[in-house]
């Protein structure tokens, strides 16, 4: 790919920066080779430099990454959420979280975000139903009787591979106690 790919140089290094896909048909485990002239036709020579393994095409799977902070205490925290999908963070539809003290949606703190909304819902208490939606980055709140998300202090983005969700949340005093925060997502 022409356009994602480029080319500098600073004093002795040239940088080659190669954006490329490969083939169904080349799957499998790839050895790196480089080789470069100069102006006066001295070589380097083919060198292996790397390994690579081509996975054959088509939908990969995606991945629950990361919390921050991933422990901690408090009535309140804004907690960081990164997914990722090997074909770029737009093939993430939604990303979930819930806080619970076991992996229950029942009178548990769980959130649905919806990328191309760029809206959060929160399950009620008995798990029936979705509250809201509010939209991040304005003003609004979504609560239940564990939590509550604040829209406008919360967002999200995506670069490459990865989907960051930023959510702003309080929690009941009801709701106390240690919790797991457990996450997924799903591609298209």
């Amino acid at each position: 790919n022409a356009a994602g790919s480029s080319a500098s140089g600073t004093a002795n290094n040239l940088t080659l920066n190669l954006a490329l896909s490969f083939r169904s048909a080349f799957a499998g485990a790839k050895t790196i080779y480089m080789q470069t002239q100069d102006n006066a036709g001295l070589s380097t020579g083919w060198q292996a430099k790397g390994a690579w393994t081509v996975v054959a095409g088509g939908n990969e799977a995606p991945s629950a990454v990361s919390v921050t902070p991933s422990s901690g205490g408090g009535s309140g925290q804004t907690f960081s959420l990164v997914y990722s999908d090997p074909n770029g963070f737009a093939d993430l539809p939604w990303a979930q979280v819930n806080i619970n003290a076991a992996l229950s949606a029942i009178s548990a703190c769980y959130v649905h975000y919806a990328r191309a909304a760029s809206a959060v819902w929160l399950l009620n208490d008995a798990a029936t139903a979705w509250l809201g939606p509010v939209f991040l980055g304005l003003a609004g709140t979504v609560q239940n009787g564990q939590c509550a998300v604040n829209a406008a202090g919360s967002s999200a983005g995506g670069t490459g591979n990865n989907l960051l969700l930023i959510l702003a949340m309080s929690f009941r005093s009801a709701f106390a106690g240690a919790k797991t925060i457990y996450m997924q997502t799903q591609d298209e």
